[in-house]
């Protein structure tokens, strides 16, 4: 697939995930001249709830998807909270855990803020999957940081066999969509830097993604 059809795609998809906030936020400033002074309020209140999800989503987008010499996933603090903010907002609770301390604030290896793009990611189709929200716990479980585990709980939406299709292997172009991409883009992250992902469900319950490969 060529890099044009990718990027068309994947503005596709982000723009798509964008309009309900932002809709929201329009649509509360259309009502607000004709409503009551308790309907404005809520209407304000309105606004300013789709306004904190939509500077949200954007930071998110920012880094997970775009390109930066100043990298918002240099340390594992800064990974946490951007992915952890963007999960709030699917009510998904974040738990880290190393199993052999890492310092939390300095950038552990050049390599990181890209692997930490794929966590990024994969945080992202959790949360496609999770609508009722859920808990995601993300841990690290090698002292030489060569395997990270992502494990969701909850009331889980099965993830969609062309979704995982595309995730394990290449789709074929014509079945590639705005829908798809993102999982696609997932995968070429993980080729890109030589990493395994290994993907394990159980149906509506849990979703276990492990991630393989030298940081």
């Amino acid at each position: 697939m060529n890099t044009t059809k990718i990027a068309q795609m994947l503005c596709s998809r982000l723009c798509h995930d964008l309009i309900t906030p932002i809709g929201a936020i329009n649509t509360s400033f259309e009502l607000f001249d004709e409503s009551d002074q308790e309907d404005r309020l809520q209407l304000l209140e309105l606004a300013k709830q789709s306004a904190e999800k939509a500077i949200r989503k954007l930071i998110f987008y920012r880094a997970a998807f775009g390109y930066s010499t100043d990298s918002h996933f240099s340390t594992f603090n800064q990974a946490k909270k951007l992915i952890q903010d963007f999960l709030m907002i699917n009510k998904i609770e974040l738990s880290w855990e190393e199993e052999n301390q890492v310092d939390q604030t300095s950038c552990i290896s050049p390599q990181f803020p890209h692997y930490a793009q794929i966590l990024a990611n994969l945080s992202f189709i959790c949360a496609e999957i999770a609508p009722s929200g859920g808990q995601l716990t993300i841990e690290v479980t090698q002292e030489d940081l060569q395997a990270i585990h992502l494990k969701l709980t909850g009331k889980l939406v099965p993830l969609r066999p062309i979704i995982l299709n595309a995730l394990k292997s290449h789709l074929p172009e014509d079945e590639a969509s705005p829908h798809t991409i993102q999982a696609i883009y997932t995968r070429m992250l993980c080729e890109k830097l030589a990493v395994n992902l290994e993907i394990s469900q159980q149906e509506r319950v849990a979703l276990d993604f492990i991630l393989k490969g030298s940081i």
